[in-house]
C-alpha cells in the first residue's frame, strides 16, 4: 500500500509540473507602460497626458489622445469614459481600437448588453425634484432631459 502512494505521490508531482511551468511563462514581462494603469478586464491601459487621459494598447501605442477623465469602465466589450471637459453631458463609449462608438454627448450611459445602451442627458434640477444628485461636497441635482 505505501508504494501505491509514493507512485501516486511521485505521479501527482510530476503531473503538476507542466502547469506550473505554465503558470509561470502566464507572467511573463511583455512591455512597460509608463504611469500606465489596466483597464479591469482589458489589455489596455490608461495613461495620464497634459491635457487628461488616454488609452495605449500593451506595445505602449497610443489609442486615443489624452483627453479624458480617469475613470474607464469596461463592459460588455466597450468602454465607458467621459471627456475631461466642463459641463454635465460629457460620457461617451469607446470600442476597444480607441473609436468613439456613442458620441460625448451624455451625463450617464447604461451598457445594457454588447449591442444595447442608454444614453442619458441630463440637466441642472433643484433639491425638490432630480433624478440624480452629485457625488461630491458641491450638492448639485441633476433631471433626465432625454434618454437615447
Amino acid at each position: 500500500m505505501k508504494k501505491r502512494l509514493f507512485v501516486l505521490t511521485v505521479l501527482g508531482m510530476a503531473a503538476a509540473m507542466p502547469l506550473s511551468a505554465a503558470a509561470d511563462a502566464a507572467f511573463m514581462k511583455v512591455s512597460t507602460i509608463k504611469n500606465g494603469r489596466l483597464v479591469n478586464g482589458t489589455n489596455l491601459f490608461r495613461v495620464q497626458g497634459p491635457n487628461g487621459y488616454g488609452l495605449v494598447d500593451l506595445n505602449g501605442n497610443a489609442l486615443t489622445g489624452t483627453i479624458y477623465g480617469n475613470n474607464f469602465y469596461f463592459e460588455d466589450n466597450f468602454i465607458t469614459v467621459s471627456e475631461y471637459v466642463e459641463g454635465i453631458n460629457h460620457d461617451g463609449i469607446l470600442d476597444l481600437n480607441g473609436k468613439t462608438v456613442v458620441p460625448f454627448q451624455y451625463g450617464a450611459i447604461d451598457i445594457l448588453s454588447s449591442r444595447w445602451a442608454l444614453g442619458i442627458v441630463l440637466e441642472e434640477a433643484t433639491s425638490d425634484a432630480y433624478d440624480y444628485e452629485s457625488w461630491g461636497n458641491d450638492n448639485k441635482y441633476y433631471k433626465i432631459s432625454k434618454v437615447d
